[in-house]
């Protein structure tokens, strides 16, 4: 596991913007304790009960989430962040790469804009400073790239062709993928499939699990168990057309 990400063919390169962003581009060392897991089907999201250890507020209602332990829930893939109260009301959908043309016509991919908790201080269509306020909420910011939007901004932002700078620029994107990236074409792309068994050895598969979550998408990152029968087999017979599709196995022992 520690080897994938330290050799991943695509961690060579990244835009400006990559690097204002230490939530999700890098994987967080994070304390291994039972977990409370929730997948909300119509938004998307896989909640897991999460102890934060720095203020942090909630993206629904905007509101501080208050506690010492396991005080809201998190996403595991798009780091949005909820009271345990207002988790079932969310109605904003979770992240799914996708991408778009850019000026040039070149495939580049969207950003996923999640609101509040900003960490960027400089809008990304205005260039103007983005004062981030109490909680974060005077702009949105994408959860894989760090890139930060004022609110304002974003109507004419996502209705504007952009050049390839202003476009999401993901750390793992050569391998990145999901059910809306089946049709992407890009130089060097081959798309990786994880398959993690999360039921044996050290019993650490659901943090494998949430951590490859965090930086690739719960598409292309499959938990064995998941599955009637039990195993790999749906999932190959669903992408097997997919070109130059690379397969990661990792046990719960943290093999790979």
């Amino acid at each position: 596991y520690n080897n994938f990400i330290t050799n991943s063919p695509s961690s060579s390169s990244s835009s400006s913007n990559n690097n204002n962003n230490n939530n999700n581009n890098e994987v967080e060392e994070e304390e291994c304790e039972e977990e409370e897991w929730c997948n909300i089907d119509d938004s998307g999201h896989y909640f897991y009960s999460k102890t934060y250890h720095k203020p942090t507020y909630c993206s629904f209602c905007e509101g501080f989430i208050w506690g010492l332990r396991k005080q809201g829930y998190c996403c595991d893939v798009c780091g949005y962040n909820v009271h345990s109260s207002c988790r079932d009301k969310v109605i904003d959908h979770c992240y799914v790469p996708e991408y778009a043309e850019n000026e040039e016509g070149i495939h580049c991919f969207k950003h996923h804009w999640v609101n509040g908790n900003l960490t960027s201080n400089k809008c990304i269509h205005c260039n103007e400073v983005l004062k981030t306020g109490k909680g974060g909420f005077k702009g949105f910011q994408c959860n894989l790239c760090g890139s930060a939007i004022h609110k304002e901004c974003l109507e004419d932002f996502d209705n504007t062709q952009q050049p390839a700078s202003k476009y999401c620029n993901p750390k793992y994107k050569k391998i990145l993928f999901s059910h809306k990236l089946v049709d992407y074409q890009h130089e060097d792309y081959s798309p990786l499939i994880v398959f993690v068994n999360t039921k044996s050895g050290g019993q650490q598969g659901k943090s494998i699990l949430r951590q490859f979550r965090k930086i690739l998408h719960h598409d292309q990152v499959i938990d064995l168990f998941d599955h009637k029968p039990v195993g790999p087999d749906q999932t190959l017979e669903k992408y097997k057309s997919i070109p130059n599709l690379k397969i990661l196995v990792a046990g719960g022992d943290g093999t790979a």
